[in-house]
């Protein structure tokens, strides 16, 4: 199963003709691909469970466990915080996690320059790092 999510700004008979191709490889099982007004854009990252009602949402997030419980023994280190779910990197072990040790302790050393009040702390929250000569 793959999920493709598609922005196209040229012309609609183009986008057609290219979607097209992609429609022919397999079974569509949903697809929400249309024109649609710039103002809508944000619908392109809209994830399935938002369409579905709360039993069909649970019974969707329970199969995906399935799978990646299935996959587990080849699973890598680390993860891609643009492709998680909102259940999944939830605290801060979860973040480091997905980001591995080094790229966190990175992205926690550049808040610390940048966003030392932690501003930016929505999704997947890193704290800023210490300041250095501060003790714990």
């Amino acid at each position: 199963m793959v999920h493709l999510r598609i922005g196209f700004l040229g012309a609609p008979e183009d986008g057609a003709r290219l979607i097209a191709l992609l429609r022919a490889v397999a079974p569509v099982l949903v697809d929400l691909v249309g024109e649609k007004p710039f103002a809508s854009i944000g619908e392109i990252h809209r994830d399935l469970v938002d369409l579905m009602g709360p039993g069909e949402a649970e019974l969707l997030r329970a199969q995906w466990a399935d799978v990646t419980n299935g996959l587990e023994p080849w699973a890598a280190d680390r993860g891609m915080a643009n492709f998680l779910s909102p259940d999944e990197a939830t605290d801060a072990e979860g973040v480091r996690n997905v980001y591995g040790p080094w790229r966190c302790a990175r992205l926690a050393e550049g808040k610390r320059g940048y966003d030392p009040a932690d501003f930016f702390r929505f999704n997947r929250k890193v704290k800023p790092a210490r300041s250095r000569g501060r003790s714990p």
